[in-house]
């Protein structure tokens, strides 16, 4: 082997190693998330903020990487990257998250019901 076949092995060997480790959230519409909370207050410790804020609910997925969520009840939206995202594992939700949901829900039953007889339609 020459020094070119084995800096290309290698190269595939590292990219294999790279990516077995690499991990992917998947995200659905309607799950409820929370979001990382990059910036930093000045003068309080690192240690004792939050984290992550919300929940919040995610309403379109624009790419496999990037989600939109739902920042609160009066609509205002936010497109993330999945990194920033971490599933929200409660039981109880706020009753603004609920709603958007169940609003989701609804939009999703319609289009799909609007698909299956545009699709009947068109075999007759």
């Amino acid at each position: 082997m020459n020094l070119r076949e084995l800096s290309w092995v290698e190269k595939q060997t590292a990219t294999k190693m790279y990516d077995s480790k690499l991990s992917f959230n998947h995200y659905r519409i309607r799950d409820a998330v929370w979001l990382l909370q990059e910036a930093r207050k000045v003068g309080v410790a690192q240690k004792l903020e939050q984290v992550y804020d919300g929940p919040f609910v995610v309403t379109s997925m624009p790419s496999p990487i990037n989600v939109t969520i739902q920042l609160d009840a009066d609509g205002e939206q936010k497109t993330v990257h999945h990194d920033q995202l971490k599933l929200y594992r409660d039981k109880s939700f706020p009753t603004w998250v609920v709603k958007v949901q169940n609003k989701l829900t609804s939009c999703v039953v319609q289009i799909q019901c609007l698909v299956f007889c545009c699709d009947k339609s068109f075999m007759m």
